[in-house]
This record gives structure tokens, C-alpha cells and sequence, in this order.
């Protein structure tokens, strides 16, 4: 029996276009070696996103300051919220089924989603890379949630996009479906009696 379902961020419950296709539209390129490399440092919790931009915006042709740059990314992104996979959470958590968000996030935009996106509403739990140390492609950042729930594997069902975390999950036995779309989703939710 599930008793807790894991949801990832971006690509499950927030898809459209990337921040970066909307900082080109306005002529600031901001390289994928930023989000490769540099990014994922912040993503495990050992660096801070505002030192990371400040030298950078400009090189990148961005012309405010770096509280605008964030917020601008992190609002983009905040419009391209699927609400029906809300909707979904909300109803598998009136089952009594514990919902969490598990995400590779760095500081800043892990408290906007828990925070300014509303997801604090709707989620019981939030396990962010940044907090934990550790991305989800590492079994060991959901060996912390089994063990901070206190549940097996087989008692979790975790939901992403891409294919490292799901490989990861799958590695310590955790149920898990790789998101393609909605109606897939939904019909793994009625398989498993949470709908």
C-alpha cells in the first residue's frame, strides 16, 4: 500500500518553457554551463545563487540587478504551473496519502516554491537537493525521506521526468513512473488506488 507519493518540480508539476528561452527572447544569454556546472553547486547546498550571478548577469546582457534577475526567472517559471497536477496531489492527500515534493532546487527557489508558489498548501513535505546534500540521482537522497517517514520502499511512489532520479529511485525499490503526461499520470494513480 503507497502511503506517501514523491512529486518532482519541474517538468511534472511546472512544464513549459524554460526561463532561459525567456531571458533570449530578451537578448540575455545566459550559458548552459551555468546551469551544468556552476547551478548545480548551489542545487546540493554549497553555494548561494546571488554570488553566483552577481559577476555574471551582466556579461550576459541582463541590465537590472540580481534580486530582478531572480525574481523574474522564479515568476517566469511560477506561471507554467499545471494545476490539474495539484488538483491530483490535493486528492490523493484527502486519501490520507502523504504528498511531498522531491527536488533538485537550490536555496532560494526551493523556499519560492514551498512559499510564493503555494505549494506549502498543498504539499505535507518538501525535500529539496539544497537541504539535503545531495541530488536525487544519489539512492541516498531518498533513503532520508524513508527514513524520516519511517516507511519501505515499496510504501513510496515517485514521480519525474527525467531519467537519473527515476533510476536512483528504482535502485532502492521505490515504485516509480517516468512523467510523459497527465493521462498517464492520472492512470498510475488509479492503479494504484489513489484516486
Amino acid at each position: 500500500m503507497i502511503k506517501l507519493v514523491l512529486f518532482d518540480v519541474d517538468g511534472v508539476i511546472v512544464r513549459g518553457p524554460y526561463a532561459s528561452d525567456h531571458f533570449e527572447s530578451q537578448g540575455v544569454v545566459v550559458p548552459q554551463s551555468f546551469y551544468r556546472e556552476d547551478l548545480q553547486v548551489a542545487t546540493i547546498g554549497q553555494a548561494r545563487l546571488p554570488e553566483l550571478l552577481e559577476s555574471r548577469i551582466g556579461e550576459w546582457g541582463y541590465k537590472g540587478t540580481v534580486e530582478d534577475f531572480v525574481r523574474e526567472w522564479f515568476t517566469f517559471e511560477a506561471n507554467h504551473i499545471d494545476s490539474r497536477m495539484l488538483e491530483l496531489a490535493r486528492i490523493v492527500r484527502e486519501k490520507g496519502v502523504v504528498v511531498a515534493i522531491a527536488s533538485n532546487q537550490e536555496a532560494l527557489r526551493a523556499e519560492y516554491i514551498e512559499h510564493d508558489m503555494g505549494f506549502g498548501e498543498v504539499f505535507d513535505s518538501f525535500y529539496f537537493s539544497c537541504n539535503l546534500g545531495v541530488k536525487k540521482e544519489d539512492p541516498s537522497f531518498f533513503e532520508a525521506i524513508l527514513k524520516e517517514h519511517r516507511l519501505s520502499s515499496e510504501e513510496v511512489f515517485f514521480v519525474d521526468d527525467s531519467d537519473g532520479p527515476i533510476r536512483s529511485a528504482q535502485s532502492i525499490d521505490i515504485d516509480v513512473l517516468k512523467f510523459s503526461d497527465i493521462q498517464s499520470f492520472e492512470q498510475s494513480l488509479r492503479q494504484r488506488n489513489l484516486l
